[in-house]
């Protein structure tokens, strides 16, 4: 279905007609194809009757599959509908014509912005159907584990990933940042040595590309293997930045830069959502101790002792408290402590067993399923 202005001024007409004909060349069924026409005078503000007023458009979108709308001059009639659709769980692709606009009055999981003209609407709208067909298709899980440095992300992944072979399920891994296999991963180990200067250098959002690149450009075979059914397990996600970056941003700041780093991720570079995210709670400290002790070769670190973020405590601890905040503030997320009362680390085993249960519990994995 798609939305554009009531008014039907002259270039309005024009942007829902090149919407149209090129959504019927790519061979989509519309529900409304027509171009538009000058709309019908009526005697009480629509604002006070929307149901009355836009009754024949609700109907109509409960048939729709997704929404388009041209919100480069939106107005109430678009809003409403566009509210709707939210109710109805329709996913939306907001259009703005040569200038994208972030649109800031819709917050959705369900809303997508992109800008067009004459020449890119085509692929605009083809790469949205993509993504579209990508969604309906993904059969599989991506389970993400987290966690500051010296949690145990590592072992616990590669516990999992065995624990779930040995029951026969699919499965396949990546890890985050791929410091060897992406260009994107190098400038990252480059960024994480300092090579950039220090984090009083390089903002925030800047570093936050480094990741994101990286990730989006594993987004196809990460597609590919949910489209297969299998089971993901990503050590380290868009998730880490969320906790790592938004911690090095001021507090009264925080909550509108996660927001960009939501829309830069999910939004901009379609990355596939994480259906869980497994939140290894570990004290700041306690982490830092056992990073000393880390004897794998960190070849982006080119003979350093610490990452960037590993040298610098206080950052270690504001991005504890982000990962506890997001822990709280999102349902997928699930919190595993990893010591006890005492601040004592738990065995390596019972915390895998707390990942087994937490996967149960979350219907992962069947409640019966044998040890």
């Amino acid at each position: 279905m798609v939305l554009s202005p009531e008014k039907k001024d002259k270039e309005s007409r024009r942007r829902r007609e090149l919407i149209v004909k090129t959504l019927e060349d790519l061979k989509v069924k519309l529900l409304n194809p027509a171009y538009g026409r000058p709309p019908v005078k009526k005697t009480f503000p629509p604002q006070l009757f929307p149901q009355m007023f836009f009754k024949e458009d609700v109907e109509l979108l409960k048939k729709a599959d997704w929404v388009i709308a041209d919100l480069t001059d939106p107005d109430f009639k678009t809003g409403t509908l566009i509210a709707e659709a939210f109710n109805q769980q329709k996913i939306v692709l907001g259009l703005f014509w040569e200038k994208l606009d972030s649109f800031r009055g819709i917050k959705s999981d369900l809303f997508y912005t992109d800008c067009f003209n004459k020449d890119n609407v085509h692929s605009v709208l083809r790469h949205f159907l993509r993504f579209l067909k990508r969604q309906r298709q993904k059969r599989g899980k991506l389970i993400v584990i987290e966690g500051t440095d010296g949690s145990g992300k590592a072992t616990q992944s590669k516990l999992l990933i065995g624990y779930l072979k040995s029951k026969n399920y699919l499965v396949k891994h990546i890890d985050f940042p791929r410091y060897k296999s992406s260009f994107h991963g190098k400038m990252v180990g480059r960024y994480l040595k300092g090579d950039f200067g220090g984090l009083s250098k390089v903002d925030p959002h800047y570093a936050s590309l480094f990741y994101a690149l990286d990730r989006a450009a594993a987004k196809p075979e990460i597609e590919d293997w949910l489209s297969a059914g299998c089971i993901v397990i990503a050590n380290r996600y868009a998730t880490s930045s969320m906790a790592f970056q938004t911690a090095r941003v001021k507090p009264e700041k925080r909550e509108e830069f996660l927001n960009w780093l939501t829309e830069l991720e999910y939004k901009i570079n379609k990355l596939p959502k994480e259906d869980l995210v497994i939140f290894l709670h570990l004290p700041a400290l306690i982490g830092r101790k056992l990073v000393l002790k880390k004897t794998e070769n960190r070849e982006h670190l080119r003979g350093k002792k610490y990452e960037l973020y590993e040298a610098n405590m206080k950052l270690m601890k504001e991005a504890e408290k982000m990962y506890l905040y997001l822990a709280k503030k999102f349902p997928h997320w699930v919190k595993i402590k990893c010591v006890d009362k005492n601040q004592k680390i738990l065995p390596i085993e019972k915390i895998h067993q707390k990942i087994i249960s937490t996967l149960r519990k979350r219907h992962f994995l069947p409640v019966n399923i044998s040890q």
